[in-house]
């Protein structure tokens, strides 16, 4: 059956109006529970009522990287990076790649003191995320850029390393 992960604008839609999909044949809600044919037509508000434990946002669709034509939400991959020791915290980006068309780069701000060692950090995800999903490559930096609600600013990340792949 044809799955459909919810970005979370379709998810609020469906919450706030109480859309109905009778037509969804199966709608990821976690690794490991889909909605199927028995719950057809159940409006979303009752399916976080019935399943709310197994709702999981999976990262702004905004931020979507499609990088060797899969679809990469750069969270799940800082959420790997931030547990890391010496880590403060993280954005992933993607930026221009000749072969991918997107390359995944983890800009990485580390804790007062600390030294983050690239190859270390690489290591690390590969044992925690697909391949597909480890970034290609790591930059410290001493703070990521914010705006004035103080949510990191991917877009000036992107234009700052958008030549990070170019020969």
């Amino acid at each position: 059956a044809p799955c459909r992960v919810m970005t979370t604008e379709i998810l609020r839609h469906m919450l706030l109006s109480g859309e109905r999909v009778p037509d969804l044949a199966a709608v990821i809600v976690d690794e490991s529970h889909f909605l199927d044919d028995r719950e057809r037509g159940t409006t979303w508000e009752e399916v976080l009522i019935y399943l709310p434990s197994r709702v999981r946002i999976v990262g702004r669709e905004k931020d979507l990287v499609i990088s060797g034509g899969l679809n990469v939400y750069p969270k799940e991959i800082e959420d790997a990076i931030d547990v890391i020791e010496g880590v403060n915290e993280s954005a992933v980006i993607g930026v221009p790649h000749a072969d991918l068309g997107e390359g995944l780069v983890a800009v990485i701000c580390p804790l007062p003191g600390a030294v983050i060692d690239s190859d270390s950090v690489i290591t690390q995800l590969k044992t925690q995320l697909a391949g597909f999903k480890v970034p290609r490559q790591i930059i410290t930096v001493e703070t990521l850029p914010r705006n004035a609600m103080g949510k990191v600013q991917k877009n000036v990340l992107r234009e700052r390393y958008a030549q990070t792949f170019s020969s």
